[in-house]
């Protein structure tokens, strides 16, 4: 019997390694699409980026365990309709003494003042696929 080349034997080595390393990505792939949803949250579901469902109660899964394809096909929107949001608005304003304009936020207004803002908004999401579709940063 002739025994295998150096050459064989590292070709053999590396095929079965890629195989186990294929056989790994192909299998987390496959786990991608088990999702569990939070208490207080709801999922949206796009496949290829279009809604899943006809109705309501298609497209918008309650909390617990969510079986969907991997990510390569389908997109898992988890949207938190349980809570009151708030989100501050710092665009101009920046905290500290005003005694400089400089580096500080203002506003000059029309009639030639300065005005400092500082807002809040609250809100609760009570649609959640026109949130999951519409909002610009979800």
């Amino acid at each position: 019997m002739k025994k295998p080349s150096l050459f064989a034997e590292i070709l053999g080595s590396v095929t079965k390694y890629f195989l186990v390393l294929v056989t790994a990505v192909l299998l987390l792939i496959a786990l991608s699409g088990v999702r569990v949803i939070a208490s207080g949250n709801v999922a949206v579901v796009l496949r290829f980026g279009k809604l899943v469902g006809s109705t309501y109660e298609e497209q918008v899964h309650e909390p617990g365990l969510l079986l969907a394809f991997p990510y390569l096909i389908d997109e898992v929107i988890t949207v938190p309709t349980g809570s009151v949001i708030e989100q501050t608005v710092k665009t101009h304003y920046t905290s500290g003494d005003m005694t400089t304009l400089r580096n500080n936020g203002y506003v000059i207004t029309a009639d030639r003042n300065i005005a400092v803002v500082s807002a809040s908004v609250k809100y609760v999401i009570t649609d959640p696929v026109a949130y999951a579709l519409n909002a610009a940063d979800v």
